[in-house]
């Protein structure tokens, strides 16, 4: 039945800002407990083990639990059963992608084919490619020969393309003055960015440091 309601709803409707706030979030033992409300045009970095930094964005998008205190969107609670309807108004950058047999020009149009992106042409990227310095021959290679770091710039680049609040970015595999002024950008359109990391964040409006002190 969510699905279904999920599927029907006309989410361009949808007035809300999207406010994403943290109440006493715990993960576990070795991270500190994080209160934060992340701010429409600003990019908010959280210093985080990469293992505890994983669990955090995936209660974020509702597909993980926290150990006590919540997250909420707009006032309501995320969990697994909203965490469908919230996850359409994010955009999630992971740090690793698994090695599927398909090329990039498919994982592009696999991200945003529930945005249009069915029939995405390499032309729609060259700007934002030529920016973070990606080289277009990639685009009909297999993702399996590929470098990580560069799969990861292609994902970066397509969070342009999702009209959405809040971006998402697990521990970024490339950290240089273009991808953060890249980032900023991302936040100075309106969005929330949030950016795990776990260490040296890029430029924020805020940064919280969830490392243990015992650690």
């Amino acid at each position: 039945m969510m699905n279904m309601l999920i599927k029907n709803f006309d989410f361009t409707a949808y007035k809300d800002p999207g406010i994403l706030e943290f109440k006493d979030v715990v993960l576990g033992e070795k991270t500190l407990p994080l209160s934060m409300v992340a701010c429409p045009g600003k990019v908010s970095s959280i210093i985080i083990d990469p293992t505890a930094g994983h669990q955090l964005v995936m209660a974020i998008l509702g597909l993980d639990k926290v150990k006590e205190g919540y997250i909420t969107v707009d006032g309501e609670m995320v969990t697994y059963g909203s965490g469908a309807f919230f996850r359409q108004m994010m955009c999630y950058v992971p740090h690793f992608l698994p090695q599927a047999d398909m090329t990039v020009a498919e994982l592009c149009r696999q991200v945003i084919s529930k945005y249009n992106g069915k029939h995405l042409r390499l032309e729609a990227l060259t700007e934002t490619w030529q920016r973070l310095s990606i080289n277009p021959s990639i685009w009909k290679e297999k993702i399996r020969n590929i470098p990580q770091s560069s799969l990861w710039l292609v994902l970066l680049s397509l969070v342009p393309m999702r009209k959405v609040p809040i971006v998402l970015i697990e521990a970024p595999v490339i950290k240089n003055e273009t991808v953060d002024s890249f980032i900023s950008q991302l936040a100075q359109q309106g969005r929330e960015v949030i950016c795990t990391t776990q260490n040296q964040p890029l430029s924020s409006f805020q940064v919280l440091n969830l490392t243990s002190k015992s650690e």
